[in-house]
């Protein structure tokens, strides 16, 4: 009776072994799987994350360089007319005051560029225009060299998917110089000087 009574619990101590065994298999399969589920999910969300991040980018800069643009073609224009109406002028400095402002220019502009701060430098003119891949009687030749001076204008925003961009302005003998930013509103000087009997035009950018 005992030997019976004995058998039949190491019977049942087997069965429940082998229960237990193949219950605690299947539970570690299952976690197994949640956490390889979960990691694809966040691999996926950085992917996701990273080409929306990516186009987001892409927008901002576009729409930033179009608005700098608009900018920085209304400035031009301004200076070109400048130096159109008072490059020949026969205003002249004297000993007594070497310096004279022709023009005086105030102009409204953006406060932001698509939402970012940003800056207006000019840089000094060059006296060589060089055009790349020009075609003369239907054949490319690069570069090709012209006499023709031009000035740049840099516009560069701040923070997060800042831009800069180089805009060129051909045609300006003045010299150009100065910045401004952080306004909605800059002044454009035109001035004439006499340094050591040499006369010198230059179009001035400040914050008004």
């Amino acid at each position: 009776m005992r030997a019976a009574a004995g058998l039949f619990i190491d019977v049942f101590a087997r069965k429940s072994a082998k229960r237990s065994e193949h219950v605690n298999s299947k539970g570690l399969s299952m976690i197994i799987s949640h956490v390889l589920g979960l990691a694809l999910m966040i691999a996926a969300f950085a992917v996701v994350s990273v080409g929306m991040l990516g186009y987001f980018t892409t927008v901002s800069h576009e729409t930033q360089e179009a608005q700098a643009s608009l900018v920085a073609r209304a400035v031009a224009e301004e200076i070109v007319k400048m130096e159109t109406l008072y490059r020949d002028s026969d205003t002249r400095p004297t000993q007594n005051n070497t310096n004279v402002t022709l023009a005086d220019v105030y102009m409204d502009v953006p406060l932001r560029i698509s939402g970012h701060a940003y800056s207006i430098e000019f840089f000094p003119r060059s006296d060589l225009w060089v055009v790349s891949n020009a075609t003369i009687n239907g054949l490319v030749e690069t570069p090709l060299s012209e006499d023709r001076p031009y000035s740049k204008m840099r516009i560069q925003t701040e923070g997060s998917a800042a831009i800069t961009l180089d805009y060129d302005i051909y045609n300006i003998f003045a010299k150009t110089e100065g910045s401004a930013g952080h306004t909605d509103r800059i002044r454009l000087r035109y001035t004439r000087s006499l340094l050591q009997g040499a006369l010198t035009d230059s179009i001035i950018l400040s914050g008004a």
